[in-house]
């Protein structure tokens, strides 16, 4: 049995929509943004590399398979991987990742960070970012060693500042949200439980098992995100990003590229009923 294919086409595509989000969220007048991004994207890319070569090497000799080339996503397969060696992989790469190269969540305000914490070349430049940024790299960097992830945004009940910034009416002096993510390994090669089920919480740089997630998260219902729902998620924290900075204009632009990008989103039922 080998794993399929699909699993790494999807992480393949997460990480693409990583490198286009800083040009979707650009201002479209600013016109030094292409190259920046471009040079920007290749020192990230180099900085994945090395990540990936940082967490072979702390590994024992065969744990990692090879890596899975871009474009060779739909014909790539791997040798199956046991339970037991896919939790030694998300182990030895979340201690690399989060103990060695320090990859962390801190506090912060959006307002002096603009979107830094959410875009994947400063959040490798600067070793933090928010927690689906982080779960972005985590996926990138296993996409080297052969391990597909995919991020899962964690479902929770309302909290105390979900409540604030609705009784205030306003988010601008508001920390970060309190979004959760977790990465939930695509395939295993085998037929497994959901009991059996392991994830990788790229925020604190931990391994948990279903039982663990769900007391943890008991809300969370373990469903994966497609590609495409990663990428709105990740236009939607840029929308929350220059709200809570008071940019109206770049509000706008990232809605619309929001909108482009999922045609459910619930953000379609607010647009159209505001027309006159």
């Amino acid at each position: 049995m080998q794993r399929a294919a699909l699993p790494f086409a999807a992480a393949h595509a997460v990480e693409v929509g990583a490198w286009m989000l800083p040009t979707l969220t650009a201002a479209p007048c600013d016109d030094d943004q292409p190259a920046t991004i471009q040079e920007q994207s290749k020192e990230s890319l180099q900085k994945l590399d090395s990540l990936a070569a940082a967490v072979r090497d702390s590994a024992p000799r065969g744990l990692f398979h090879d890596a899975v080339p871009p474009g060779d996503d739909k014909t790539m397969t791997q040798p199956p991987v046991s339970h037991q060696q896919l939790r030694e992989q998300l182990t030895v790469l979340a201690q690399e990742l989060r103990l060695n190269q320090g990859f962390k969540v801190k506090p912060f305000e959006w307002l002096y960070e603009q979107l830094q914490p959410l875009l994947l070349p400063s959040v490798l430049s600067r070793n933090w970012g928010i927690p689906l940024a982080l779960s972005i790299v985590y996926t990138c960097v296993g996409l080297r060693l052969g391990v597909s992830l995919l991020p899962q945004k964690v479902r929770q009940s309302p909290t105390e500042a979900d409540l604030t910034a609705g009784i205030l009416g306003s988010v601008s002096a508001l920390p970060p949200g309190p979004d959760a993510w977790l990465l939930h390994p695509n395939d295993m090669g085998g037929p497994t439980s959901s009991r059996d089920a392991l994830y990788l919480d790229a925020a604190v740089g931990k391994v948990l098992t279903a039982a663990e997630c769900r007391n943890l998260h008991p809300h969370h219902a373990g469903t994966a995100l497609g590609p495409n729902a990663v990428w709105a998620e990740s236009m939607r924290v840029a929308v929350m990003a220059h709200q809570r900075a008071g940019d109206g204009d770049a509000v706008a632009h990232c809605i619309y590229q929001l909108l482009a990008l999922d045609l459910n989103a619930p953000e379609w039922a607010t647009m159209l009923a505001s027309r006159p």
